[in-house]
């Protein structure tokens, strides 16, 4: 996928006195990648974003029972979404000219958002897949784990769903972090994430 469309300058607007981008450099890249995601796809910085209605080029997402049914066993399915479902949330898949996203069914949309956001992020930074090995002595299955590209991917993905210079706005107005929730379609722990990296954690209410 080329990235061309999803590479911006870094700006600083201020609008009403307050800058787009967070009092924390080190979620300067976040904020960027996150506010020209919304760019790409006109959606204003207090809009809530809803991943499922968007497309990206050449990614395929998986998202419902029956269609996670045409790529995988029944006894699989069971598994996957019956007694192993707190286990993952979403995984993508490199096939041929594709990504195939596949999202836990079982989760409530709002996590299920996050999720697609994040692997939406983790293709648009080109970033390396994960390994899954199984060691010959024990029989474990064990999953290869990189914080710098987890953490690079979910921090854009948390920064296009809420972005700082709304969330602030509704700090300064007095809504509460369920109310910012509940207003972007998101948990109140990703709204929390976000006050605490933003630094707006002192100035909102926890209710």
């Amino acid at each position: 996928m080329s990235l061309d469309r999803f590479t911006m300058a870094s700006r600083g607007k201020r609008k009403s006195g307050r800058s787009e981008f967070p009092p924390n450099p080190t979620q300067w890249n976040a904020e960027r990648h996150g506010l020209h995601f919304r760019e790409r796809f006109a959606l204003a910085a207090d809009e809530p974003l809803r991943p499922f209605g968007l497309q990206l080029p050449t990614v395929v997402v998986v998202a419902t029972r029956d269609a996670l049914a045409e790529f995988v066993d029944q006894n699989t399915l069971k598994r996957l979404l019956g007694r192993h479902r707190g286990k993952w949330s979403g995984m993508t898949i490199p096939c041929d000219d594709e990504f195939i996203v596949v999202i836990n069914a079982t989760h409530h949309q709002n996590r299920k958002n996050a999720t697609l956001m994040e692997e939406f992020f983790h293709i648009i930074h080109e970033h390396k897949p994960s390994k899954v090995s199984c060691c010959p002595i024990t029989g474990v299955v064990r999953r290869d784990y990189d914080k710098q590209i987890e953490d690079e991917a979910y921090h854009a993905a948390a920064a296009a769903l809420v972005p700082y210079y709304s969330l602030g706005t509704m700090v300064d107005r007095g809504a509460t972090r369920q109310e910012i929730a509940e207003h972007f379609e998101v948990s109140a722990d990703l709204v929390g994430f976000r006050l605490k990296v933003c630094k707006l954690w002192r100035k909102c209410s926890l209710n």
